[in-house]
């Protein structure tokens, strides 16, 4: 979809409305990524990616560097059907481990890494019977500050809780009866005792199981709440601003997602739902247009495409916005994957076995220097074959103009003109900087169709 952007640059609450991604790259995995995770495995302060490979049974790691680039995956051999990933550090040894769960072998699997982010052969840790393990998250259940595990068992209708050593090992699991074929879990304070509490989302018996933690490692019996049809998976957020740990998920068979807002003692009397696109797999939440409110994105594999919608402060939501990508998206992740202080999304593609990577250009404005705001416009945005620059003020008459791909090479370089010729650019994202004679550099990002 086409639409014609006027952006003041210098004015970043003119653009609170506002959402802009732009597909980049796609970057190879191993065969039917099943979801994606984020983590700096190499502790160099760049974002980094893993999946777990469905089919392949194993996972890969690309590491990132810093400008939303990844390099060739590298694989590591886990359990049979892997759906889910996890980081924490596990053996306390200040290196990111990683922690998988397979489905058809009813295990997880444990891979320490050390500094320079090789990870270790995986050890197997065994949690179940018949069972169909699905997502695994970590958090510090009993407070003795080590991160233990979550994982549901969507076979035998449990979630299992698997307290840590903190040198590497895992206690037994212990089992919590939830809904009907669970699938995805979330852990937060959601009724304000300060103790971590559970939500796990179930396919077959249309509902939300939160269980309430008692701070020492067990949960009370699940409280169920009703969403969409077919929830595949469950998020956090604070989508009203009260400070309240509120839940949403994606609803496969609907095509919608389910808003739950907390009243503050752990239950969810007020549910809105927001249409999306076909079969939304992962739902996740940040603030994708920097307004300070918090949003949602979907994946939605049935369509092939990802859908945002984005918060108005008070619980509700905007209509979705959709971007086109590979075949069978099925998870995505946020994070800067470039480093320019924006969220950014993947998106793993079960079919094309692979990632895409949508950097966000939303416009972060360098002009705080200026002690006037200059009346810098540029449009259209998306541009086709001219991109026009306004200067009311006439504040960069004597300043040159640089156009950078995502890589940071200079494909345009000019006097201050009100015009770029951007015909002979790709389609894709770029940045325009404008440099004065005092040597302020001031940027911005568009995109070329």
């Amino acid at each position: 979809m086409k639409k014609t952007v006027f952006i003041m640059l210098s004015m970043p609450f003119f653009l609170k409305a506002q959402v802009c991604f732009n597909l980049v790259n796609n970057f190879n995995t191993g065969t039917n990524p099943q979801s994606i995770y984020t983590i700096d495995v190499n502790h160099d302060g760049i974002t980094d990616l893993v999946t777990p490979n469905y089919a392949a049974n194993s996972i890969s790691v690309l590491f990132g560097n810093g400008l939303g680039v990844f390099n060739s995956a590298v694989n590591y051999t886990v359990g049979a059907n892997p759906q889910y990933v996890v980081s924490a550090d596990f053996n306390q040894d200040s290196n990111p481990d990683l922690a998988v769960s397979n489905s058809s072998s009813n295990s997880i699997s444990i891979l320490h890494s050390n500094a320079t982010g090789f990870f270790s052969l995986a050890t197997t840790l065994t949690v179940s019977t018949g069972g169909g393990l699905q997502k695994i998250i970590s958090n510090d259940f009993n407070g003795d500050g080590k991160p233990d595990l979550a994982v549901v068992d969507g076979n035998n209708n449990k979630v299992f809780i698997i307290l840590a050593t903190g040198v590497g090992t895992f206690g037994s699991p212990v089992s919590y009866n939830v809904g009907n074929t669970p699938v995805s879990v979330v852990s937060g304070d959601f009724n304000g005792d300060l103790k971590v509490d559970l939500a796990v989302c179930s396919v077959v018996s249309n509902n939300v199981s939160v269980l309430f933690g008692s701070g020492t490692g067990s949960f009370g019996t699940a409280v169920n709440v009703s969403v969409g049809s077919f929830p595949y998976s469950i998020t956090t957020g604070d989508f009203n601003n009260d400070g309240k740990v509120d839940l949403a998920t994606s609803n496969k068979s609907s095509d919608n997602v389910t808003v739950l807002l907390n009243n503050g003692s752990g239950s969810f009397p007020s549910s809105a739902t927001y249409s999306v696109g076909d079969s939304p797999q992962t739902i996740i939440s940040a603030d994708f247009n920097q307004d300070g409110l918090a949003d949602i994105a979907t994946a939605n594999p049935a369509s092939n495409d990802i859908t945002i919608l984005l918060g108005n402060g008070g619980g509700s939501f905007s209509g979705g916005i959709y971007y086109t990508a590979g075949t069978g998206p099925c998870g995505l992740i946020s994070a800067d994957f470039d480093i320019d202080g924006k969220i950014d999304i993947a998106v793993n593609n079960y079919f094309s076995n692979n990632i895409s990577i949508f950097m966000n250009c939303n416009i972060i404005t360098g002009f705080a220097s200026i002690d006037n705001p200059s009346q810098i416009l540029i449009y259209p945005n998306p541009a086709t074959n001219t991109l026009f620059i306004s200067d009311n003020k006439n504040e960069f008459e004597s300043s040159t103009i640089a156009v950078c791909n995502y890589l940071g090479q200079t494909l345009i370089k000019q006097d201050f003109s009100n015009t770029v010729d951007v015909s002979q650019l790709s389609k894709g994202m770029y940045t325009l900087q404008l440099t004065t004679l005092q040597k302020q550099c001031f940027y911005t990002k568009f995109i070329k169709e």
